[in-house]
Formats: structure tokens, sequence, C-alpha cells
């Protein structure tokens, strides 16, 4: 009796220590991990549009830029209740599309006849399991379209501009990943220059209805998507405005004269120049500033000194770099 216990122990213990080791676990997708809200896309920034003249961005038109590409209007698409039924290569250039219907950009994918509006005050539109997005409910919008890049292009900086989409996309450009968003309400813009070649070109976005941030939007409205703003390209020079923070404030204890700060950052700095800056009330300017770049080497300059001007109650200021 004892020694038959005693194999058994023996036999037992030898088949526990070569367990086979567990699977490993599949990947999150982005839209199920809350710590990755993007990859791969350029840091937000002020709203503006960099004009090659200072009478353009007076004009405040970006159609009116040489460096200006819309990409809105009609797009092929094609409408996936899941994931697991996309297409998943309709990214790569030679994928046939030719028999797939159109939507236009921006717009609401529910509003072109693709899903249904969901209307909820309190309860979430899915079951709730935070961080995670029920899959076969999770739809899916594939978005293609092709276009061409403008003449004069060459020796700049090309962006990808999407004003709003959600909840979470990914971008293709000519088949090769540019980069994924969430931030269903903001824009982002992705760096697009190595990808683009000479003649037609091809843009692809994958549009998920949830992501883990729909778990924040726990409100009272009609919950649709789409790619809700305007898609665009844009061409900049190497050296350029990239972001800017104007700090306007009222002077002590007067409360009659504004107070104006600018702190600009750029990107490819030259070594040497000049940063100008020039406040207009309507077509009269009320206040300029010339500050020198400091050192070529750093983003961050062009600190314009706080000065005292006279209060408008509208003001545009324009920034010019020599």
């Amino acid at each position: 009796m004892n020694r038959r216990f005693g194999i058994t122990v023996i036999a037992t213990a030898l088949f526990a220590s070569f367990r086979l080791p567990a699977l490993a676990q599949p990947a999150l997708p982005e839209w199920e991990q809350p710590e990755v809200v993007a990859v791969n896309r350029e840091p937000m920034k002020a709203t503006f549009f960099n004009f090659e003249s200072r009478d353009k961005a007076i004009g405040g038109e970006m159609a009116a830029s040489a460096y200006y590409r819309p990409l809105d209007g009609a797009w092929k698409f094609a409408y996936s209740p899941n994931p697991d039924v996309r297409p998943r290569d309709f990214f790569r250039p030679d994928y046939d599309v030719s028999n797939w219907g159109t939507i236009t950009v921006p717009g609401i994918l529910q509003a072109q006849g693709q899903g249904k509006p969901i209307f909820t005050n309190w309860k979430y539109p899915f079951p709730a399991n935070q961080p995670r997005i029920p899959h076969e409910m999770n739809e899916v919008g594939s978005y293609r379209r092709d276009f061409d890049v403008p003449a004069g292009w060459d020796g700049r900086d090309v962006f990808l501009h999407i004003g709003a989409a959600g909840a979470a996309y990914y971008v293709w450009v000519n088949g090769q990943y540019v980069g994924y968003a969430e931030d269903s309400k903001l824009p982002s813009e992705f760096a697009v220059t190595r990808r683009l070649r000479p003649g037609k070109n091809t843009i692809a976005i994958e549009l998920y209805r949830w992501a883990d941030g729909s778990y924040l939007e726990d409100q009272d409205f009609w919950r649709v998507n789409g790619i809700e703003r305007s898609v665009y390209l844009y061409a900049e020079p190497k050296a350029r405005l990239r972001d800017y923070t104007v700090t306007a404030t009222l002077d002590k204890p007067g409360y009659r004269d504004g107070i104006f700060t600018l702190d600009s950052e750029f990107a490819g700095l030259p070594a040497r120049g000049n940063v100008r800056t020039t406040i207009l009330d309507g077509d009269k300017e009320v206040f300029k500033e010339s500050v020198a770049i400091r050192d070529g080497r750093f983003v961050k300059i062009g600190q314009v000194e706080p000065a005292t001007v006279p209060a408008a109650a509208f003001c545009r200021f324009t920034v010019v770099t020599d």
C-alpha cells in the first residue's frame, strides 16, 4: 500500500513539473486599450493654417492656398456590422472597390443609411465591461478614395488633417500604415510625406463606432458616428510655425488696455531670423513687434514680451517669419 502511494505521488509531481505553458493571450486592439489614444499622430496644436503670404493669411481662406488639397466629397464605402466581417485588406491599392457604394465626407453614417442612430440618456448602448467593447456589435466603416498631389509640393512636408471622426480609426496611404486615433471630436494630423508618390495616391480609413473612450460618453444624446468634419492635405516648408500660445489679459488697476503675449513654437528653425507679430483691429494695426530667433537649435522661441496695446473687442494677429 505504501509503495503504490509513493509511486502515485512521484508521478503526479513529475506531471506537474512538465505542465505545458499557458497560451499567450491575444493583444487587445487599440480601441480597447485606454492608455492608447493615438499612434503616430502629430502633437496637438492651436487651430490655424500656415499661408504662404500675409494677404492670404488675413483673408483666412484655406482654399486660396496652393498648399491645400481638400479630400471632402464622395468616398468609396463598405459597412460591416462587426470587425470579423470587415474587408481586412481594403487599404491595399490593388484591392477592388469598384462595386462598393459611396458615402459623403464629412457626414454621419446613420444619416446616410449606414447603421441605426441610438438614443439613450443614462444607459450605455452596449453591455458595460470597461474597457472592453462587444466585438459582435462594434460596427466598422471602410472608407477609400484616390487623390493626386498638386504640383509644386516637392520639398515640403505634407500632412493629413482629419477634422473629427469617431469613435476610433486607422489610416493608410498607398497601402502603408499611417496611424491610429481616438478623441472623436478633436482633429488629428499625420505626417504622410514619405508615403506619397507622383500621380495617383490612395487613402483608406477604417472607422469603428465604439471604443474604450465611449465609456466617457454616458449622457443624454444621440449616438451617431462617422467622419464628421473635413479631411484635407496641406504642405508646409521645413521651417514653419508649429504651434503658438496667446495670453491676453488686461492691465491693472484700470482694466482699460490689453496686455498681449505670444509664445511661438517652430519646427525646422533656421539658425537666424526674426519673428514679426502684428495685431489688427479690422484693417488698423494696433500693435507690431519683431523678435530675433535666439538659437536655431531650439524649437520653442519667439517670446513677444507683454506689451500694452489699446483694447479691442475683436483682434486678429499674424506671425511672419523672415
